[in-house]
């Protein structure tokens, strides 16, 4: 337990189920688009953010790359903390 594998990250990455959705220029005064996630820990959510993006994106592949980094982000830190406190992965 002190010294975590690949496989308790592979286990972690099974319990952590995530959904993200973003459009392209939502807002019709702005154009700025909406990034949105929410993640699991098996049927519980566990964080979730819904929020205008802070530019106005040139295509709808920019949108979804902005939200998929976002949310691996969260996904990250949300590892580290499970890191720390669990000891197990």
């Amino acid at each position: 337990m002190q010294n975590p594998t690949v496989f308790h990250t592979q286990a972690l990455k099974r319990v952590l189920n995530e959904f993200y959705d973003a459009d392209w220029g939502g807002d019709n005064f702005d154009r700025k688009s909406t990034s949105a996630y929410i993640i699991h820990i098996g049927s519980n959510s566990i964080s979730w953010s819904c929020k205008k993006q802070s530019s106005v994106a040139q295509s709808s592949t920019e949108v979804e790359y902005k939200t998929i980094a976002f949310t691996t982000g969260e996904l990250m830190w949300l590892q580290q903390l499970l890191f720390i406190y669990s000891g197990v992965l």
